[in-house]
């Protein structure tokens, strides 16, 4: 005999596997107030960033990025405050564990209209590694401009 559903029993279910869900995700997700108070951060975070999500909730993501990228930060959660249905990506530099720094990549959503969520949805992946090619290929790229310059006004 087969178990009868109930909408109890799917809506429960279908809970179980968004709760599944991210928390095998890679990235690492985070929902924060309007003033950047950390609600929820997933558990992908102990591998990305060396944090038990504990240690997270109920601080503002500001405190763990240097200054210099904070308004950064600041204007992505300005932007997705005041154009709700655009999302908005800000790469900034986010204090690891262990106090090195990583650059961490955020896509951020406005879900205060969603009950669910109440609050702004954060998806943020460790990009420290494209960084480094990144300002790696920069350097070489303007090593090449200055020989080039000095072979010119030679």
């Amino acid at each position: 005999m087969t178990e009868r559903r109930t909408p109890e029993k799917e809506s429960e279910k279908r809970t179980d596997r968004y709760r599944a869900l991210v928390e095998a995700s890679h990235d690492v997700i985070t929902i924060i107030d309007t003033d950047g108070t950390m609600t929820y951060v997933s558990p992908a975070v102990t591998r990305v960033l060396g944090y038990d999500p504990e240690e997270l909730v109920g601080s503002t993501g500001y405190e763990y990025v240097p200054p210099d990228d904070r308004e950064r930060n600041e204007d992505a959660v300005e932007a997705v405050l005041s154009a709700p249905d655009e999302p908005q990506t800000v790469e900034v530099r986010f204090k690891h564990a262990d106090g090195s720094w990583c650059w961490i990549e955020a896509t951020m959503r406005n879900r205060l209209d969603d009950d669910s969520i109440d609050g702004i949805l954060l998806s943020s992946r460790d990009i420290t590694e494209r960084k480094r090619y990144e300002l790696d290929a920069q350097k070489l790229a303007d090593e090449y401009d200055a020989l080039l310059s000095n072979v010119e006004d030679a």
